[in-house]
């Protein structure tokens, strides 16, 4: 059996591999470990997630979930300032 690394299960869910990481330590993800003490998943286990992760955002907990990176947003900017006809903070409006 070939199983998945916490990367390849992050790039499936789109999410980020400390994500992948919380999700297996709060048992709504199983994995094994492997000699390395890797953690292993199942296809199976991951498609379960996927499919219940599309259907209901409330299965990640968002609420309670910690970022993961430092720090305050305080802008948001478009990708083109054309896009609103000048480079406006969006946080703002």
């Amino acid at each position: 059996m070939h199983g998945l690394t916490v990367k390849e299960v992050a790039r499936i869910l789109g999410l980020h591999e400390n994500t992948v990481r919380d999700l297996e330590r709060k048992g709504k993800l199983k994995a094994v470990r492997d000699y390395r003490n890797y953690r292993i998943f199942c296809l199976d286990e991951v498609l379960k997630l996927k499919s219940k992760r599309e259907t209901s955002k409330e299965i990640l907990n968002l609420e309670g979930h910690q970022n993961h990176y430092r720090g305050k947003t305080t802008e948001i900017l478009a990708p083109h300032s054309s896009a609103l006809g000048s480079s406006s903070n969006l946080l703002d409006e």
